[in-house]
């Protein structure tokens, strides 16, 4: 009789152990998408000392990679924008984001050239290859099988994107003639997306941008008699 009594209290014991992490399995899942999720609310953004030093860093990093666009001949620049923000990540049912904080810093330079259209797109796929910038995601076409798969005109062709490896940070990504993110060609924009693409945002923590609309830079290039290619280079300068 103790015996059988023992085997109750043990199968008792194992059945609300079940129970109980059933429970919390919904709990986490329901509430932070994760277990992962849940770690995420007990992480921190940087002191604002650091988030600047950070910031900094990166802003002199994304200068100095695209000065190595300057190779690229007939290329007059007009505009240059910026996109900054730190945001919290969503992690719940619906929607768990891969970070707990990020902060992106996203430069935009508008330049107007006279070159012909495509001969300038290949001529930038060559030098954007020899810098050792390579696709950011596959499967994307090249710029000359983007170029050959158009039908249309060339301006409106969809590049693709690019990235460039940075040792112990997040990669740095290039886009022309596009943002990181959005399908929707950049001449149709009249403001300047937020640098994370097309995501939910649950809490914005800093945020600063450029007051220009890509439209009307677009308008002003073309109203002087050039042809408009835009070159959109950014990364994560934290992330956690």
């Amino acid at each position: 009789m103790r015996n059988i009594m023992e085997v109750i209290k043990i199968l008792v014991c194992g059945i609300l152990i079940i129970i109980g992490l059933f429970v919390f399995n919904f709990y986490i899942s329901f509430g932070y998408g994760s277990f992962n999720g849940f770690l995420a609310q007990f992480r921190s953004l940087p002191n604002e000392r650091k988030l600047e030093q950070l910031r900094s860093d990166a802003i002199k990093q994304l200068t100095q990679d695209h000065a190595e666009f300057s190779s690229i001949t007939g290329l007059v620049l007009h505009e240059t924008t910026y996109s900054d923000m730190c945001a919290k990540g969503e992690h719940g049912w619906k929607r768990e984001d891969s970070y707990a904080y990020r902060c992106s810093y996203r430069l935009t330079y508008y330049y107007g050239t006279n070159r012909e259209y495509k001969e300038l797109l290949l001529d930038v796929e060559k030098t954007v290859n020899d810098l050792g910038w390579t696709l950011s995601y596959t499967p994307q076409p090249t710029i000359s099988e983007a170029i050959s798969q158009h039908s249309g005109e060339i301006f409106l062709v969809k590049l693709p994107i690019y990235a460039k490896k940075v040792s112990g940070s997040s990669p740095i990504l290039l886009a022309i003639n596009g943002f990181y993110g959005y399908g929707v060609h950049w001449t149709k924009l009249s403001y300047e997306p937020n640098p994370f693409g097309v995501i939910v945002i649950q809490e914005i923590y800093h945020k600063n941008e450029s007051n220009k609309s890509p439209e009307e830079i677009f308008n002003k290039i073309t109203s002087s008699g050039q042809e408009a290619i835009m070159f959109v280079i950014s990364k994560d300068y934290f992330i956690n």
